[in-house]
C-alpha cells in the first residue's frame, strides 16, 4: 500500500450495528474525512451488509468486509469468492485458526478474481488476554501471535488483525539481530482495534494502546468505532485521530530514516 499519510487515513471507521441506516448516518457523519468502513458480523447477519456495501461504494469509501471466514477451506473459498464477486471490496478477513489449508484455499480464491483485494487474518482478538488464549490453546497469547502471524504469511495473505499490544512483540520478532523474521515487519500489513486517545474509555478491550504508539510500533490501519461514533462531533473526532497518526507516521519514517 502506497497512500500518503497526509492524503488518505488510516480509520476503519467499524460500523457495528445492525441497520444499513445506521451504518450509513455514521459514515454520513465522518465522509471526506474518514476513507474505510468496516462491515461486520452485525451487518452481515442481519442481511444488511449488502445496501451498506453500495452505498459505500457509490459515496467513495473503501471496504474492510470483517466476516472473520472459519470453515472447511472449500467452504471458506466460495465464501469469500462470493463477496469479491459481488462487491467492490478492498480488504476480507478469515480466522488464522481456520489453519494453512483455509487461508491457502481464500488467497487463491480472492486473488484468481481480484488481486488487488487485501487478504487479511485474524491472530487473537483484542478482547482475550493470555490466560484466555492459553484456556482455548494451550498457548500463551504471544504464541499463538507468532505462529498465526507466520502461518498467515506462508499462506500469501497480505496481513493480519492483530491488538496493538502484540505490535512490540511482532516487530522485536521482525526485527531482531539474530533470525531476523523480516517478513513479519512493517510490510506485512496489521490491521489493529483497541487503540484509543489518552484518556478514553477502553470498553470491552483488553490489549488497549494509545494510537501514537501503535503507529510506532508498526499499525497500517486503525479499526476505531465508539471513540467516533460515539463522539458529540464525530468529524471533529475522526480529524483528531487522523492527526495524531500521521504525526506518528511521520516519527517512524524519521526513526526508519535514522534522522
Amino acid at each position: 500500500m502506497s497512500e500518503s499519510p497526509s492524503e488518505v487515513s488510516r480509520i476503519i471507521l467499524a460500523l457495528d450495528v445492525n441497520t444499513a441506516e445506521a451504518a450509513i448516518r455514521m459514515a454520513s457523519a465522518v465522509k471526506g474525512v474518514v476513507n474505510w468502513v468496516k462491515i461486520g458480523l452485525e451487518l452481515i447477519n442481519a442481511q444488511e451488509a449488502g445496501k451498506v456495501a453500495n452505498w459505500a461504494n457509490e459515496n467513495g469509501f473503501m471496504i474492510f468486509w470483517d466476516v472473520k471466514l472459519d470453515d472447511i477451506p472449500t467452504t471458506m473459498a466460495r465464501a469469500a469468492l462470493a463477496v469479491v464477486k459481488r462487491f467492490d471490496v478492498d480488504v476480507i478477513n478469515l480466522h488464522a485458526s481456520s489453519d494453512v489449508e483455509g487461508m491457502l484455499a481464500v488467497v487463491d480464491a480472492v486473488k484468481s478474481e481480484d488481486s488487488s483485494v487485501n487478504v487479511i487474518a485474524v491472530t487473537e482478538l483484542s478482547s482475550k488476554n493470555t490466560e484466555t488464549c492459553e484456556l482455548n490453546s494451550g498457548l500463551s497469547r504471544n504464541a499463538s501471535i507468532i505462529h498465526s502471524a507466520r502461518m498467515a504469511r506462508y499462506a500469501g495473505c497480505d496481513g493480519i488483525v492483530c491488538a496493538p499490544t502484540d505490535l512490540q512483540l511482532l516487530a522485536a520478532v521482525s526485527g531482531r539481530k539474530l533470525y531476523p523474521e523480516r517478513a513479519l515487519g512493517v510490510d506485512f500489513l496489521k490491521v489493529v482495534p483497541g487503540t484509543r486517545l489518552p484518556g478514553a474509555d477502553t470498553h470491552d478491550q483488553k490489549n488497549v494502546m494509545s494510537q501514537h504508539e501503535a503507529v510506532l510500533m508498526g499499525a497500517y490501519w486503525l479499526v476505531i468505532g465508539r471513540e467516533i461514533s460515539a463522539a458529540i462531533s464525530p468529524i471533529e473526532a475522526a480529524r483528531k485521530i487522523n492527526e495524531v497518526v500521521s504525526v506518528a507516521l511521520t516519527e517512524r519514517a524519521s526513526r526508519k530514516a535514522g534522522v
